[in-house]
């Protein structure tokens, strides 16, 4: 019933030691991101801080049958609006930033910066459901891709931005992290 290789794995404690102490890492940098996002949130724009304060981390073993963690560092969700930042560890494909929003904040957007940030590896979530975070064809395009960004998303009833990395540039992960959080933030149009 089960191969000598999954007995092996059984007996080994070591793969869950090292999922531990990487969990611990990601968890780390998500609560130092998700602060960075709230204190360059209350300097530069005037949102509630009911909205930027709504900071959680969650995780499960189940997206596409592998292990995940994300933090919403703000993550406001209701039916007529959503102010969110996710940042994402997916085991085996991608971590990620994505600025996701609906309801008033899309009038947050800065289209001009959006058309400009193509070389930033920015992604547009082009799905009419926002919540897958695989990065296929149809869920995601480069921005690079869209001649003319602004009346494309006009279209659209919420705006989901990401930018991802491959799970082997961990040894970047909060720098990469960082960079992403910065870009994303700098699309939004300052009060």
């Amino acid at each position: 019933m089960f191969s000598s290789e999954e007995i092996q794995h059984a007996i080994s404690a070591d793969f869950f030691n090292i999922k531990r102490a990487i969990t611990d890492k990601v968890y780390s940098n998500f609560a130092e991101l998700g602060t960075m996002a709230k204190e360059k949130l209350e300097s530069d724009f005037k949102i509630e801080s009911t909205i930027i304060n709504r900071s959680k981390i969650y995780r499960g073993e189940n997206l596409e049958g592998l292990p995940w963690i994300n933090c919403d560092a703000p993550g406001w969700f209701n039916k007529e609006e959503t102010f969110a930042i996710r940042f994402l560890f997916w085991w085996a494909n991608h971590y990620s930033v994505t600025l996701h929003l609906s309801g008033k904040f899309l009038n947050m957007l800065d289209y001009d910066k959006m058309q400009s940030s193509k070389s930033e590896n920015v992604l547009l979530c082009i799905n009419e459901k926002p919540w897958r975070y695989d990065l296929h064809k149809d869920n995601y395009i480069p921005l690079a891709e869209i001649i003319d960004v602004k009346p494309k998303c006009r279209k659209m009833n919420f705006i989901k931005l990401s930018i991802a990395y491959p799970i082997a540039t961990l040894h970047d992960f909060n720098s990469q992290n960082q960079k992403a959080l910065m870009c994303l933030i700098g699309l939004l149009r300052q009060s």
